[in-house]
């Protein structure tokens, strides 16, 4: 199965309605947008937050996403939001791994911190529900203090799952 992309004129997404006779059903992901054609490099430094740029719109209902502004998803419609973002890094085992999740570039909503461990990528998931205004930008972001700088891990999702790694996911509740 390949993955799916969704747009304003589709009206399902794996054989799930997304659409009703009112508009988009609740509880359905608007938005989820992922790295997943090359690397990021995130330098080195706890001080200023790197925004992950995305360059795949799994679904993207509204044009939330907008390749010319890759690092962002732009809320369309008020309301409250499920925001659910996740970083991998590269496998290094010195220091401190961030995932952030931000709105208009501040840095008010939930972050996940973990110490850096070997053998594997270090794969953090921040999530949030948040109310959201239109025009509203919501930011994937990452930190990381491995003493130079470090590359997103490749990682691939299986193509029949809705799961992904650096990737951000907005679903409206109401």
């Amino acid at each position: 199965m390949s993955n799916p992309v969704v747009t304003n004129s589709s009206s399902s997404l794996n054989g799930k309605t997304l659409l009703t006779k009112q508009g988009l059903a609740a509880n359905q992901p608007r938005c989820i947008v992922s790295r997943s054609l090359s690397v990021q490099s995130i330098t080195d430094g706890l001080v200023t937050p790197v925004p992950i740029v995305f360059d795949t719109a799994v679904v993207n209902i509204g044009a939330m996403f907008v390749i010319g502004t890759p690092d962002r998803i732009t809320i369309i419609e008020s309301g409250f939001y499920l925001v659910i973002g996740s970083i991998a890094y590269a496998d290094n085992a010195t220091g401190l791994r961030y995932c952030y999740l931000s709105v208009n570039a501040t840095y008010d909503l939930p972050q996940t911190i973990v110490h850096a461990f070997a053998g594997d990528f270090n794969c953090l998931q921040s999530q949030t529900v948040y109310q959201f205004s239109a025009t509203d930008f919501i930011q994937l972001q990452a930190l990381q203090n491995s003493g130079g700088a470090l590359d997103t891990s490749s990682v691939a999702s299986p193509a029949n799952e809705l799961t992904y790694v650096n990737s951000l996911m907005v679903v409206k509740l109401f």
